[in-house]
């Protein structure tokens, strides 16, 4: 099959040249009869939009719960582990005195030492 599919993609039928410009000519005027089609529009906001619907959004993130929990996600997944553990400082770094302290929290109250370590949960 591939044989015969070679040998007839070698010949020219007759008459091939006139068969070409032939039909080209009928490309050509169809071509030129055709109605164009009109362009889409393609919408652009204007830039006084767009500053306002970012001041909008910012101003969204900024002062409401939800986008200051978007905010929150956002600043978790940016800053790495590292420099957020760095950052915080423990609350008690010693105590004033030796000896321990009585705290009071929603999960009971606690005995801590002067190094920060747990005595008891009471």
């Amino acid at each position: 099959m591939s044989d015969l599919r070679r040998r007839l993609e070698g010949v020219d039928p007759p008459d091939a040249e006139n068969a070409r410009r032939r039909a080209q000519a009928v490309v050509r005027a169809a071509f030129a009869e055709r109605d164009p089609a009109p362009r889409r529009a393609w919408y652009r906001p204007r830039p006084a939009m767009a500053w306002a619907l970012t001041a909008l959004l910012a101003l969204a993130l900024a002062f409401t719960p939800p986008g200051q929990a978007v905010t929150g996600w956002l600043r978790d997944a940016v800053v790495p582990e590292r420099v957020r553990v760095e950052a915080m400082r423990p609350a008690l770094e010693r105590l004033p005195a030796p000896g321990a302290l009585l705290v009071q929290s929603p999960g009971g109250l606690w005995v801590v030492r002067d190094d920060g370590a747990l005595l008891s949960r009471r």
